[in-house]
């Protein structure tokens, strides 16, 4: 109903920032990332951006051949052909402050092309996440989802011990890791 109130123009990131944790799921991701999505976000522009992401985390994780930009621009094509444009920006680009547009903070399909964007072109997860913060615009929830991206790429010894070791509520969140992983990775 919101989403119709607003002419069918809100397409924002939240759900994207949200759902990436899906792609740790052993099976049905791309429908547990559907799911979540809309709860929020109904736009098919958010939809897809949520499932891309989740769908290439769990390849990631899982081990399974990570699909090709061919395969990524078919799957975004399902739900909504302005997607293509975003992955192919980050595809192409090699800066991504090319890629951050303030004058459409908070849209899903920029947060997502950044995500790419780390993910095709960054070294290291450290790379990555300071190119991403560096080139400004939604900078918190552009890393979130890149950063979920690049964990999943170059694995929990990728990521700084400071950064870990300097997380507020450190013990609550590593209990919670904990009950998810006891769900999802088997």
């Amino acid at each position: 109903m919101i989403w119709e109130m607003s002419n069918r123009q809100s397409a924002a990131n939240g759900g994207l920032m949200r759902t990436s944790v899906t792609g740790l799921f052993p099976k049905e991701v791309r429908t547990c990332a559907e799911n979540i999505c809309k709860l929020t976000h109904y736009d098919p522009r958010c939809v897809g951006s949520c499932v891309i992401v989740s769908e290439l985390i769990h390849t990631l994780v899982y081990g399974i051949q990570t699909p090709t930009l061919f395969q990524i621009r078919s799957l975004a094509q399902l739900y909504d052909i302005n997607i293509c444009e975003y992955v192919d920006k980050a595809w192409i680009d090699s800066d991504v402050k090319n890629l951050v547009d303030y004058d459409h903070m908070g849209y899903t399909l920029v947060t997502l092309s950044v995500a790419l964007w780390a993910y095709w072109h960054s070294t290291s997860f450290v790379d990555g996440l300071l190119a991403v913060v560096n080139a400004g615009g939604d900078a918190d929830t552009n890393a979130a989802v890149a950063c979920a991206i690049l964990g999943a790429k170059y694995g929990y010894s990728s990521i700084p011990k400071e950064y870990i070791e300097g997380l507020l509520d450190k013990e609550t969140l590593d209990k919670t890791i904990d009950s998810l992983l006891n769900i999802c990775v088997k």
